[in-house]
């Protein structure tokens, strides 16, 4: 019998499903971006607390806001929850999305790294930006990135942490691997590579 009670929300699932990914050996949640559902980033930091060990890897575009709102945003995660965010950019149709990522991944790393931080670029301006202790102690999080196209390939080599490869072919993903390798060398950059693949979601609508 269904012994739910009517004070039980959405979130009260979404706590539910990370609860099963940390008794089950998952490192982490993956937790998509999906314009009709709840936010991503709100989800992740909801389910912090019920599953203390996992990385909470909200997806979310570039276009979200401000880098420099959003790298406070994450220190602010990162505090919280041992270093435990993740950050996913998510793919946008629009051409000039790469640069916009890029630039807005180049804002948030530098107000979080450096102060003061200033930039004036195509898409953001910051004048002395940075945070001060101990704010500015807090890890920045892992950047995954993905796609499978070479514009893809070099923002990753460019920018991420780690690429996510969509479930393709052995070869397509081998010759996919080495070409990232190639371009995260030329950038002077060591990225890593993963596999992604739909096994369930915690964010889709009631």
């Amino acid at each position: 019998r269904d012994v739910r009670t009517a004070g039980l929300t959405r979130y009260d699932y979404y706590a539910q499903v990370a609860r099963a990914a940390a008794i089950t050996g998952f490192d982490g949640l993956f937790v998509a971006y999906r314009p009709e559902s709840d936010d991503s980033q709100i989800v992740a930091a909801a389910v912090a607390r019920t599953a203390p060990r996992l990385l909470l890897v909200p997806q979310f575009p570039s276009t979200v806001g401000s880098a420099v709102y959003a790298a406070k945003e994450a220190v602010s995660f990162q505090r919280a929850t041992h270093n435990r965010l993740g950050w996913a950019i998510a793919p946008n149709a629009d051409p000039e999305d790469g640069a916009r990522t890029a630039e807005f991944l180049h804002v948030a790393r530098g107000v979080h790294g450096q102060k003061p931080f200033d930039h004036q670029g195509r898409f953001f301006e910051v004048k002395g930006g940075g945070f001060s202790e101990p704010l500015s102690r807090a890890a920045f999080p892992p950047v995954f990135l993905q796609g499978a196209d070479e514009e893809a390939l070099q923002l990753s080599a460019n920018a991420a942490d780690i690429h996510l490869f969509g479930d393709v072919p052995l070869d397509e993903l081998r010759g996919g691997v080495e070409t990232l390798e190639g371009l995260a060398l030329a950038a002077g950059r060591d990225v890593g590579g993963g596999v992604g693949e739909h096994v369930g979601g915690i964010v889709d609508g009631d």
